[in-house]
């Protein structure tokens, strides 16, 4: 869009709407270099401005009127003109976008400066997000679609980067896409929410008991709210003897920095090294890794050695059906303890369902379909990964 155009675009909509500054260098954010929107719209006004003087003073009536929008708009130079000059006293009307939301932007500033200074949580790099209120949104998405233009910014966007700009000169801290903190400022209340962002961590575990993993001890031994610890192993009351790989996860944490955490109850963390939100997505992809797996299997009924022996035999190098997915078995040894009681040694790919490889729940063929007798799984040890 060259300058004419601007220039008649934004007539077309001043003539409509007596934007402020901000609101109307928005709908040509692309135009220039180093300029904020408030800057494109004061110098759109100015263009405009020593047009439609030069045409009153030529004897143009109707370029008054122009002039009147502008003052509207609370361009000073046209305000002045019109009251010096054709004696007429025009005075700034709200701007029926953003209701002078710009305004507050140094407030907006103070309050999320104050609140990370209050926080008590270590970080070096913030964002800043907004909330609005709807009638602000829709007049501004209006706007965009009225002036049809290639090159607008929204509202949020605008606000989110001055407001950020100005808590950097305040606080010395990083703006970035990948923050520490995020700050959402709720206007015109101008009330500021703070979001600790997690610290990730990768390393390997060890559970070396039974049970669900003591996470609340890992998140007070961290400094954090919460812990969460991502693995491709489901591994639920399992014990996990091998080194497991894992990202750990620390919300809320009060220092960014990753600690050594060691033997925490029975989970034991190792080498832990600093990680993103992308190694966690990574890890996923290592479910079908192979993994060992011991485990005690109950039957209804003793079974023979030659029959332990047999299904043993059956089920190695068979694939079995779990789900829409089907998962190999590589190697299988069942060794009867006595009674109605086996040990099961079992090498697959990861992601297998031992308790429904012994069952039948959800997996076919399964040892107690091939035996033809009920059985479950009572205890699971991974061995290795």
């Amino acid at each position: 869009m060259d300058l004419m155009d601007v220039i008649d675009k934004s007539m077309e909509v001043l003539r409509r709407y007596p934007l402020c500054d901000h609101c109307l260098g928005r709908l040509f954010a692309l135009s220039g270099y180093g300029l904020e929107n408030w800057e494109r719209g004061r110098s759109i006004k100015d263009l405009i401005h020593m047009e439609m003087v030069g045409r009153v003073r030529l004897g143009d009536a109707s370029a008054a009127s122009m002039l009147r929008r502008l003052a509207e708009s609370g361009h000073g130079p046209s305000a002045r003109f019109l009251m010096d000059r054709m004696r007429e006293n025009v005075g700034r009307a709200e701007c029926p976008v953003c209701g002078g939301l710009f305004r507050l932007v140094d407030e907006a500033a103070r309050a999320v400066a104050s609140a990370m200074e209050a926080c008590g949580v270590e970080f070096s790099s913030f964002q800043v997000g907004t909330t609005l209120p709807r009638q602000v949104l829709e007049a501004d998405f209006r706007l965009s679609m009225e002036a049809a233009t290639t090159s607008s910014e929204s509202i949020k966007r605008e606000l989110n980067r001055l407001i950020g700009k100005r808590v950097q000169a305040l606080t010395g801290k990083e703006f970035s896409r990948s923050p520490d903190v995020v700050a959402v400022v709720s206007l015109p209340s101008v009330s500021v929410s703070l979001l600790v962002m997690p610290v990730y961590a990768a390393g390997h575990y060890r559970k070396l008991l039974r049970g669900p993993m003591p996470l609340g001890e890992v998140a007070a031994a961290a400094g954090a709210k919460s812990a969460i610890i991502h693995s491709p192993l489901r591994d639920g009351d399992a014990r996990v003897l091998g080194e497991e790989r894992m990202v750990l996860q620390l919300n809320s944490p009060r220092s960014r920095s990753i600690p050594g955490l060691g033997l925490i109850g029975f989970l034991e963390l190792m080498e832990l090294s600093r990680a993103s939100r992308s190694d966690v997505e990574e890890l996923k992809g290592e479910i079908d890794r192979e993994r060992t797996y011991r485990g005690l299997v109950l039957f209804r009924e003793p079974p023979s050695e030659d029959s332990l022996r047999s299904v043993s035999e059956f089920m190695e190098g068979r694939r079995v059906k779990q789900g829409r997915r089907s998962k190999l078995i590589k190697f299988m040894r069942l060794k009867s303890l006595g009674g109605r009681v086996a040990e099961l040694l079992l090498r697959g790919e990861g992601g297998v369902s031992v308790e429904g490889l012994v069952d039948g729940i959800g997996v076919s063929p399964s040892i107690s379909g091939v035996l033809g007798v009920g059985a479950k799984l009572v205890q699971l040890d991974v061995l290795d990964a």
